[in-house]
């Protein structure tokens, strides 16, 4: 009787865990639960979030008061040059990384030469070069080649790359991005805030972020940067149009626009290429000027078209020397650049334009203005081998003082 009611035991249970297996995974899969993710929500919130970061309080409060743009006050101590580890920006950065390169790695991964995939890689791509230009600026060498690898290859503990190295891989890579874009692919459509998925438009914003990166490194590595395919073809071409549409950050007011490559900006950058003779003659380089100061004025929320008469001074370079006139392009360039305090502490470093003197605190800097923003507390915790040895590489340290390998002037 024993044995009968074991063997009743045992049956039952067997036929309770084979009802349990079955359509296991279906029972288990939540019918609402997303399986597939649409690369152009990781697009647009890439996007979106890359171009609001500039705008938001902490990098105005730090960077934009580096820059005499803004003040940080009493309550934020690097604003008065007291070293403190950069987590917010360093996070944040690398947050936009890993979404946007889940696209490449994963959603679109094999679709490389496909016209379902192609452009949609090589846009997101675009995006992504960007958002590494402005981080490698912003900290110097920074792990890269290790890092953004997919899911199934994370290391927690990558290497520092060089910025040079970096540098000449982002220029490399655009370069690859420019030739995926094809016009017939499939798009991003509405998804894509920048261009609504218009092709020529993208290759042109493309060619923007070439001219930046070419024009960031000119006086680390002239020769990198003056190669035909950086400056001396596209100089002259048409890869920037003038559009004041932008995008605000409406917590202040009034709103602020974030903007990420603006019709001023191209100018700037031509205004200087041309007076090196690069891709343009130096007697085009007021005119580039003047369209840069125009077009600044044009842009939200100023919507000046026509310029004060008590302004046209400022367009002129006659009887002015080289380094005078790259004096307005810098001066004009930090104006323009107000409320972009990542992009206005950048070009303020590499340009040495306004001249601006030091606040009154010594801080850590001994009253220098910094160079660089620090390293992550967390990455010098838990990659700390690879911190150290990217430290030791600095002329002064993980500190604020510390120049990157463009910042020459």
């Amino acid at each position: 009787m024993k044995k009968s009611i074991i063997s009743i035991i045992l049956i039952g249970a067997g036929s309770f865990f084979t009802s349990c297996t079955k359509d296991f995974e279906k029972l288990n899969t939540p019918p609402t639960s997303v399986t597939v993710i649409d690369p152009g929500l990781l697009l647009s919130l890439v996007q979106k979030d890359a171009a609001f970061s500039e705008g938001f309080e902490y990098p105005n409060n730090q960077y934009g008061s580096w820059i005499q743009q803004w003040a940080g006050g009493v309550l934020i101590s690097s604003s008065r040059y007291v070293e403190q580890a950069d987590n917010a920006a360093w996070d944040n950065h690398y947050s936009l990384i890993r979404n946007i390169s889940q696209i490449r790695n994963e959603i679109l991964k094999g679709q490389e030469n496909d016209p379902a995939g192609r452009t949609k890689i090589a846009i997101a791509k675009i995006v992504e070069i960007s958002v590494w230009q402005r981080l490698t600026d912003l900290y110097g060498d920074v792990p890269y080649s290790q890092t953004a690898l997919g899911a199934a290859a994370v290391n927690s503990k990558p290497v520092f790359d060089s910025q040079e190295s970096i540098y000449k891989s982002l220029i490399a890579g655009i370069d690859a991005a420019m030739a995926q874009l094809n016009a017939t692919d499939a798009s991003y459509g509405s998804a894509d805030f920048y261009y609504k998925g218009d092709v020529a438009k993208w290759k042109r914003y493309a060619n923007s972020i070439k001219l930046r990166l070419g024009l960031r490194i000119r006086y680390a590595e002239a020769a990198l940067a003056l190669t035909d395919a950086l400056l001396k073809t596209i100089i002259k071409d048409d890869y920037s149009t003038a559009s004041t549409i932008a995008f605000f950050n409406r917590a202040y007011s009034p709103a602020i626009p974030c903007i990420v490559m603006s019709f001023s900006d191209v100018s700037f950058y031509k205004a200087e290429a041309a007076l090196e003779g690069w891709g343009a003659t130096p007697a085009q380089a007021e005119s580039f000027y003047q369209d840069g100061v125009k077009a600044a004025l044009a842009q939200d929320p100023f919507n000046i078209t026509t310029v004060p008469a008590n302004y046209t001074a400022e367009l002129s370079f006659t009887g002015l020397t080289k380094e005078e006139m790259l004096e307005k392009i810098g001066t004009q360039k930090w104006i323009q650049l107000f409320g972009r305090s990542y992009e206005a502490f950048i070009e303020w470093r590499r340009m040495g334009y306004p001249a601006l003197t030091p606040g009154p605190n010594a801080g850590s800097t001994n009253g220098t203005i910094p160079r660089r923003t620090l390293y992550s507390s967390r990455e010098a915790l838990l990659n700390t081998e690879n911190y150290k040895a990217a430290s030791a590489k600095m002329s002064k340290g993980d500190s604020y003082v510390s120049k990157l390998w463009w910042d020459k002037r």
